[in-house]
C-alpha cells in the first residue's frame, strides 16, 4: 500500500465503517462492474 492509498484509507476510516483495504478495493470492483467508475 503506497503512502496515498494509506492517507485514504485512513480519511475514510474516519468519516465511514469501512475497516480495511480489501474492503475499499470491494467496493472499486462493485462500481466498475456497475459502470460507475472508470477503473483505469
Amino acid at each position: 500500500m503506497g503512502y496515498n492509498e494509506k492517507k485514504i484509507l485512513e480519511h475514510l476510516q474516519r468519516n465511514t465503517r469501512i475497516k480495511s483495504r480489501a474492503e475499499v478495493k470491494a467496493i472499486e470492483h462493485t462500481l466498475a462492474n456497475q459502470n460507475r467508475l472508470n477503473n483505469e
